[in-house]
């Protein structure tokens, strides 16, 4: 009985390939709450909270384990997807539909500027996808230096007549699936 000679050739490439990690994704959750009373003008909803402040720090923890998986801190960040949440903490509504009109974007707040991350039209249910839409490439050494430390996660859009003028509460979590590059 013979054995195949082509796989035995390229078995060490195959494996060395395996030693090579390009690549680390994990998601990271942070959540926020919006009350009717912090709806401004126009019914503008704005919040802003450091991603590095959830319980256990995710997002540090996400950034060291790229670290270790990649032999190296990242060259590159990007998002791969964005999902926005209404958990069932929230009293008053029970649908992004109710809380939210039209468009609702998340951003990352990176060297006093805000680089878009994911946007939703008319957001309904209470799990919605967001399209991602952000990459570090082009990053300057301020921006690159927060993305890796920390930086504050910005929602904003425009809430509902109805959540705005009423008395309720919407505990979001916005769940973001990072991925960093060697």
């Amino acid at each position: 009985m013979r054995t195949p000679l082509l796989p035995l050739l390229l078995a060490p490439l195959l494996l060395a390939c395996g030693d090579d990690v390009v690549s680390y994704s994990a998601p990271v959750g942070i959540t926020l709450k919006l009350r009717s009373s912090d709806v401004g003008a126009g019914n503008a909803v704005t919040l802003s909270k450091n991603i590095t402040t959830e319980q256990g720090n995710p997002y540090g923890a996400f950034v060291n384990a790229a670290t270790r998986a990649l032999g190296r801190p990242p060259s590159r960040i990007a998002v791969t997807y964005l999902w926005l949440e209404l958990l069932p903490s929230s009293s008053g509504v029970a649908d992004l539909g109710q809380v939210f009109s039209g468009q609702v974007g998340v951003g990352f707040e990176l060297a006093g500027a805000v680089y878009p991350a994911g946007v939703a039209t008319s957001p309904v249910g209470v799990s919605f996808p967001m399209a991602a839409g952000f990459d570090s490439t082009g990053l300057g050494p301020p921006a690159w230096s927060d993305l890796l430390a920390g930086f504050p996660v910005v929602l904003d859009g425009t809430a509902t007549s109805a959540f705005a003028t009423g008395n309720d509460t919407a505990d979001l979590q916005v769940t973001i699936g990072f991925e960093a590059f060697k």
